[in-house]
């Protein structure tokens, strides 16, 4: 999505539930730089989801939602 919009990111954070990890992947990005981290380890009590916030300006929503789509499979 970076690739295809980058241009229009301002900055993307989220922290993602990534399948086989015990630990949060946390991304951040400012324009069409992207970095992943290691967060805390996910806790019993909580519900494992993913959260992504983009900002930016004239962003496609029907391309980051088929692109994010295409994430699951």
């Amino acid at each position: 999505m970076l690739f295809i919009q980058g241009a229009s990111f301002y900055r993307i954070k989220g922290i993602l539930n990534i399948e086989g990890l015990t630990k949060k992947l946390i991304v951040q990005s400012v324009k069409s730089s992207p970095v992943f981290i290691d967060g805390e380890e996910w806790q019993p009590y909580e519900i494992r989801e993913t959260k992504i916030v983009f900002i930016g300006k004239k962003l496609k929503r029907e391309i980051l939602e088929k692109g994010l789509k295409q994430c699951l499979f």
